[in-house]
């Protein structure tokens, strides 16, 4: 069967309203909490989904949680899945963490996954953390956009990052904290990472490191785009931000990068642009440092009325 087991099913056409009611799996078989089908429609309030054998909540069709804590669970706490036209979630002041397992050298389960063309997801005001295998994922040609929320410390290692956007997907990011962790042995980690064409966009948001291992705060690659403005950058354990290929371009205003180990704009391929009301500063290495290590590099960076600027280092004439 294609349809996952869970404790509670949404059917085509369906509508459930719960509040303040908890959820739990007590079988050992996969068991996600709630599932909802195509055409089926969810409203969770005050509510709590914990320790399922599966996803917290799988959503195929539509759903809104409100208040509701995910946590403990096996898989994902929130999974926006495709089936006909793609499933669509928005989730306020909800509470999701502690969800996902490890498995040898792997962290799998996220806090939400959205995957797919046509998925979904609107967060606003939610706390994503602890988390196995990061916080928000948006893959395969899904949207996401997150509001003043929290996306800290998920053990994600080099694969994904708190935020991971892949795959012709696009996120936005309004005033969020966005905080990495790189425990679980892993020796390096990005915060936010965007690849293979999608976009990213972050206006008025943190993003910073917080462990021990080698971490970057935000990594570009594989013909993404970045956008970013009146924004903060800073203590991360590698490079503030990252553009890895050729394919790849950022633009980068009104924000600062500054106090990061290693550079706070590296530039190994790609397109940059840098308004003269950013601020890069204080970076251990460089503050700028465009290598071309992986081809060419375009930069369009404003140095007038801009006045720390300083190590700025090319090795491409």
């Amino acid at each position: 069967d294609t349809l996952r087991r869970a404790s509670m099913t949404v059917d085509a056409g369906g509508h459930l309203h719960a509040r303040q009611v908890e959820v739990k799996c007590v079988s050992g078989r996969y068991s996600a909490g709630v599932q909802v089908h195509e055409g089926g429609h969810l409203l969770m309030h005050t509510c709590s989904v914990r320790c399922c054998t599966g996803s917290g909540v799988i959503i195929f069709g539509s759903g809104t949680l409100q208040g509701t804590t995910l946590c403990d669970n096996w898989f994902n706490g929130v999974e926006i899945q495709k089936r006909g036209s793609g499933g669509r979630g928005s989730l306020t002041d909800c509470h999701i963490h502690s969800n996902g397992y490890s498995s040898n050298e792997d962290d799998l389960g996220s806090g939400v996954t959205v995957f797919g063309e046509g998925c979904e997801a609107n967060l606003r005001r939610c706390a994503v953390h602890s988390n196995k295998g990061g916080g928000v994922l948006v893959h395969s040609g899904a949207k996401g956009a997150l509001q003043n929320c929290q996306i800290t410390m998920n053990h994600a290692g080099f694969e994904f990052g708190d935020v991971d956007v892949d795959t012709s997907s696009e996120v936005v990011l309004d005033e969020c904290e966005c905080r990495g962790n790189g425990e679980h042995g892993r020796e390096q980690y990005r915060v936010l990472a965007v690849q293979d064409q999608s976009k990213l966009t972050l206006r008025a948001c943190t993003v910073r490191c917080q462990a021990g291992a080698f971490g970057t705060g935000i990594e570009v690659q594989r013909g993404a785009s970045l956008d970013v403005s009146h924004s903060k950058i800073h203590g991360c354990t590698g490079s503030g931000m990252l553009l890895r290929d050729e394919d790849t371009k950022a633009t980068i205003h009104h924000s600062i990068l500054e106090d990061n180990d290693l550079h706070g704009l590296e530039v190994q391929a790609g397109s940059i642009t840098v308004d003269a009301q950013t601020h890069v500063a204080n970076n251990k290495v460089h503050n700028i440092y465009i290598s071309g290590t992986n081809g060419e590099c375009q930069t369009n960076i404003d140095f007038e009325g801009a006045p720390i600027f300083r190590d700025f280092v090319s090795t491409k004439s």
